[in-house]
């Protein structure tokens, strides 16, 4: 299920949750049509959230997305079983604006990857034997034949896009409201995944080229449903992650030979600050919101640590005991969200700043920690009876609900 992060310590629980060339003439692939079911009139209204282009306050809201489950019910010991009475629910400010029931019946999913909030609104998908199925707070607005896990996502005013991959096979899907625009059976996405510039949807991926000799990638960039193979130098090994700033492609690449990653625009490339004998791997970049700051795993030998670069300065790196679970970047600064491997204890960082965060709290998903206006929140949970609690203005409040927060955002 994407990649979804479940973080816990081991002696409580441990589980795995499972974070081409074409115009606009219609999905085809290598010469092959594809056809797609119309998808119905995205509705105008829902039932909870912000409705579209309404401004309200100056400062934003903080939404927050989780599953409660009927009280007694270990849902930690099957979360891909939840049992009648299990809702899915979105709070803002602190209130419970909508909630809605899992079920097969109610084409509602409790994963985490199967849900987010969207300005101020509840958006889930859920996989059926056939189809895939979009809704809105609630309301279908559109399902599409084959069965799809949606790994990127962008509104951009009434229009919904995604990016997906199939739940069994190769390949991925990229969609504008349920219908096919782009697609490809083999190759991968660059973990940016889906974002705006200037008004234009992007998003990059890799094509594997096989051979007698061995495989080879090209890297590909599509911008309005428009691809176009991405310019490097020719000593590139691989590209870890691309998307477009003002109008230019940005990415990290590996070259031959060179012990650094680089930030690169077309031919121009500019190392990342490593130490000696450092190496990274893992990069991506954190979703633009003006500045260019880039994750990676850094280290010598067996020894790794988590690391933040703002362009190519690095601004923040960790003990090699911390693994990272969740970030977020907020103007000039990266928030992050930890767990110590040692002792399963969460730590809250603003750069290389340790927040007041309370001992005996864990890490359960990745989206659960964001940032807005200097802002910060962070979903947690009490290690000793997986207790929710949020995180916020340093101070953690308890929930005394039987269940867990899944995901946090300002809108």
């Amino acid at each position: 299920m994407g990649d979804i992060l479940l973080k816990v310590l081991p002696f409580i629980f441990s589980v795995g949750i499972l974070g081409m060339l074409t115009g606009c003439y219609g999905p085809v692939e290598l010469g092959r049509d594809i056809t797609s079911r119309q998808p119905s009139e995205i509705p105008g209204g829902g039932h909870g959230g912000i409705a579209p282009g309404e401004s309200g306050e100056k400062r934003k809201s903080l939404f927050v997305t989780g599953v409660e489950y009927p009280q007694g019910y270990g849902w930690w010991q099957s979360l891909g079983n939840p049992p009648p009475g299990t809702v899915l629910f979105l709070m803002k400010d602190g209130k419970r604006i909508f909630e809605t029931d899992v079920c097969a019946e109610n084409e509602v999913s409790a994963d985490a990857d199967m849900h987010r909030c969207v300005e101020g609104h509840l958006y889930t998908d859920f996989s059926t034997e056939t189809e895939t199925v979009l809704k809105r707070d609630g309301v279908e607005i559109f399902r599409f034949p084959g069965r799809e896990m949606i790994v990127s996502f962008l509104l951009d005013s009434d229009d919904v896009y995604t990016l997906s991959i199939p739940r069994s096979g190769t390949g991925w899907v990229f969609r504008k409201n349920g219908e096919v625009k782009l697609y490809k059976s083999i190759g991968s996405l660059f973990p940016s995944g889906l974002h705006l510039d200037g008004g234009r949807v992007c998003f990059g991926y890799e094509d594997t080229i096989s051979s007698s000799s061995g495989d080879s990638f090209k890297w590909f960039f599509a911008v309005d449903g428009e691809v176009k193979s991405m310019t490097v130098p020719d000593d590139v090994s691989a590209v870890d992650d691309a998307m477009m700033v003002n109008g230019e492609i940005l990415y990290i690449a590996h070259r031959r030979n060179i012990r650094q990653a680089v930030l690169a625009k077309g031919l121009d490339c500019i190392a990342y600050e490593l130490f000696d004998f450092e190496t990274m791997s893992g990069c991506r970049f954190l979703k633009n919101r003006g500045e260019v700051f880039t994750y990676a795993v850094s280290g010598t030998g067996s020894s790794s640590t988590a690391s933040f670069w703002k362009m190519t300065e690095r601004v923040a790196s960790f003990p090699q005991w911390m693994e990272a679970v969740a970030w977020d970047s907020d103007g000039n600064e990266v928030v992050s969200l930890f767990t110590d491997r040692q002792t399963g204890d969460v730590s809250l960082c603003r750069g290389s700043d340790y927040l007041n965060m309370e001992a005996g709290c864990c890490a359960i998903f990745d989206r659960t920690v964001a940032s807005s206006d200097g802002r910060c929140c962070a979903a947690v949970a009490r290690r000793e009876n997986l207790a929710p609690a949020l995180w916020a203005e340093g101070k953690l409040t308890d929930y005394d609900f039987n269940g867990v927060f899944t995901s946090v955002s300002w809108w």
